[in-house]
């Protein structure tokens, strides 16, 4: 059997305090990649110079004027001639034998998205362990209703995506990587899911993520896309698929108005989480969610990071960010 190959993209802006490391981890993997591809967009700090040293290791450099996340990652696809894409972002790095691993369960699977877990710093071991168990048991339509395929560890066949023209969408910078993956799921993509810890997640003050109420709503309009992306395919997923979109975009506007509710305590998000609760499409488990919030930030320790944990499924807290549910 041929040996498969594997093309690294990483787009970078910005990143001089990281890439370097970045880059380490890719050239490090006990399983080399066949390339890797460096789009530099357009950055205003050192990170040209910095990624420009690493073309004498063999890292191929694609400068151009700033474009976005979702442009760069479309460009090196394109660019790429491995048999497998695989990501990570310029903050993160990956495990000395996260390649190895993706490689052995493609070579096996064949299947068209291949993702590994993620290290996040602020899990306990008992909350790492509980995610990647959903993660293992989760049927492919599951990942329409949570965010659970790490961009950062995941790698998907080239050919295939090109062929049913699947690319990030160029104008959407936050859940761009949850909408790809949704519509490869829709289109018939296959998943393996390698129970190991692959990536390891750089947490900092320029997380796009950060800003919660931001994310949630750009996550909202991810969900209004892949609807656009149904309709525009003449798709007609099963009544499974549906009613887990329909969860899901349920689920996370909840988070959504949580977040808004301990940012800015008043009326408008509690008045949106009372209207959820009454929705039709709401699991058992959001609707108790939405009940909770209604008198849970006025108890003493309603900050207490646990706690919250606990009730919510989900820091409300802008300290810390999860994207496990």
């Amino acid at each position: 059997m041929t040996e498969l190959t594997i093309s690294v993209v990483l787009p970078v802006y910005n990143g001089e305090q990281f890439i370097g490391a970045c880059l380490d981890s890719v050239l490090a993997q006990t399983r080399r990649a066949h390339e890797i591809i460096v789009v530099e967009d357009g950055s205003t700090d050192a990170t040209r110079e910095i990624v420009m040293t690493y073309a004498e290791k063999g890292v191929t450099v694609l400068c151009q004027e700033n474009a976005g996340r979702s442009a760069s990652r479309n460009r090196a696809m394109r660019e790429a001639c491995g048999d497998y894409v695989a990501f990570i972002d310029a903050d993160d790095t990956f495990l000395p034998t996260h390649l190895e691993r993706l490689a052995a369960a493609a070579q096996k699977t064949d299947h068209e998205i291949i993702h590994a877990d993620i290290e996040l710093p602020y899990l306990t071991t008992q909350e790492a362990q509980s995610a990647r168990q959903r993660r293992g048991a989760n049927r492919p339509y599951d990942h329409l209703y949570r965010f659970q395929i790490a961009i950062q560890a995941s790698m998907v066949k080239r050919q295939w995506f090109a062929d049913h023209d699947l690319w990030f969408p160029d104008d959407l910078e936050i859940a761009e990587d949850a909408l790809f993956f949704w519509c490869a799921i829709l289109c018939g993509a296959r998943l393996t899911f390698v129970p190991e810890t692959g990536t390891r997640i750089g947490i900092h003050e320029t997380n796009t993520t950060r800003d919660y109420v931001r994310s949630y709503d750009k996550a909202l309009l991810a969900y209004r896309r892949l609807e656009a992306f149904i309709a525009e395919r003449a798709l007609t997923p099963p009544s499974a698929a549906l009613e887990r979109m329909r969860r899901g975009a349920t689920h996370t506007e909840m988070f959504h108005h949580l977040f808004r509710l301990y940012e800015q305590p008043g009326s408008p998000p509690r008045q949106a989480l009372r209207r959820l609760f009454a929705s039709r499409s709401i699991s058992l488990v959001d609707r108790l969610r939405c009940m909770m919030a209604q008198v849970w930030p006025h108890f003493p320790g309603a900050r207490n990071e646990t706690v919250i944990r606990t009730l919510f499924g989900y820091t409300a807290l802008r300290k810390e960010r999860s994207e496990d549910d």
